[in-house]
């Protein structure tokens, strides 16, 4: 399986963190519920508990972030990316622009 190494992103208003893989990816309308505790989609018996999003999602709202998932960036797949507020931004509004980075800190 595909799992492009995470990246620090920069960008004006936020900094960010993504993580990729190629895997079977979730439908856009299952985003939001996969972030529930528990919650599984897949029927094939695969290991896990349903809590790893949802454990990323609070960790990260602790620290003022926000997780969003979208669909990796071949078309197939999942991109995870935490966003954190850059100091005396706040996020509470969406952040428009996540596509064009100012900077990759390695």
């Amino acid at each position: 399986m595909f799992r492009r190494p995470y990246a620090l992103v920069s960008g004006e208003s936020s900094a960010f963190l993504e993580v990729e893989d190629d895997g079977v990816g979730l439908d856009p309308d299952k985003r939001t519920r996969a972030l529930e505790r528990f919650v599984r989609f897949s029927s094939d018996h695969q290991a896990g508990a349903g809590l790893g999003l949802s454990i990323v999602a609070e960790i990260a709202a602790l620290f003022g972030a926000r997780l969003s998932l979208d669909a990796g960036g071949r078309g197939e797949g999942l991109l995870a990316r935490i966003i954190f507020p850059k100091k005396g931004t706040d996020l509470s509004s969406k952040v428009t622009d996540t596509s064009s980075p100012e900077a990759i800190i390695r």
